[in-house]
């Protein structure tokens, strides 16, 4: 089973940008984009503590990727946030990103959806890279 709190520890964090630095498809479908990016799990329950994901990339490759606070999450470009179940069913595939965006799921806390919406195939891509990094991690 995916385990979305350990994607978004550390560990996890480590793990991703690992994966993604060696993923040739997701450089070439994020080419040119330059964005500060958080992702921010609000947890399984009302009283989890809030996780986040911040990731830097200089056109279109990954500068950085760590896990932080919320409150250096909202200091991103573009805040995408969500809780666990949201997080999990998109990540597997199970819920489409951009159906769940458009739905208020998977809130743009920060941002302009039009902008983001021209990112798709790279937001895809990450994602992908993010379920099987999740999946190994569980």
């Amino acid at each position: 089973m995916l385990e979305v709190a350990k994607l978004f520890s550390a560990e996890g964090a480590s793990r991703f940008a690992n994966e993604l630095l060696g993923e040739p498809a997701f450089a070439e479908v994020a080419a040119g984009w330059d964005v500060s990016l958080a992702l921010v799990n609000t947890g399984e329950q009302q009283n989890d503590a809030p996780q986040a994901l911040l990731l830097q990339l200089a056109g279109g490759k990954l500068a950085a990727l760590r896990a932080v606070g919320v409150e250096e999450a909202g200091s991103a470009e573009v805040v995408l946030e969500a809780p666990a179940g949201i997080w999990r069913g998109v990540l597997a595939g199970q819920l489409d990103p951009v159906a769940t965006v458009f739905s208020g799921k998977l809130k743009v806390k920060k941002g302009n959806v039009m902008a983001l919406a021209s990112r798709v195939p790279a937001l895809r891509k990450l994602l992908e890279v993010a379920r099987q990094v999740g999946e190994r991690l569980g």
